[in-house]
């Protein structure tokens, strides 16, 4: 595979690199420094929808425990794949 990526050690520069280049895929953890991933999705469809871009694919991972009402707090604001760490292959 030929696969670029594109890192950021906080939720702020996060939003500026998806402000300024389109991605195939997002991933995010929940719990960065800064603003959350939960904000940072938000941010991010709002942009989207003010540019009138089409939603770019974003998965969230987290270390907590996935209950019901985390999980809609995170599929709420726009995450559309939750994931728990650590991840395997499978």
């Amino acid at each position: 595979f030929d696969i670029d990526i594109s890192e950021a050690m906080d939720g702020e520069s996060a939003l500026e690199l998806i402000k300024n280049q389109l991605f195939d895929l997002v991933i995010t953890d929940i719990g960065l420094p800064g603003i959350s991933g939960n904000e940072l999705v938000k941010e991010v469809r709002l942009y989207e929808k003010e540019k009138n871009q089409a939603p770019q694919t974003i998965y969230g991972l987290t270390g907590h425990a996935m209950t019901e009402e985390f999980q809609r707090l995170c599929y709420d604001s726009g995450i559309n794949q939750m994931y728990q760490k650590p991840i395997t292959k499978e």
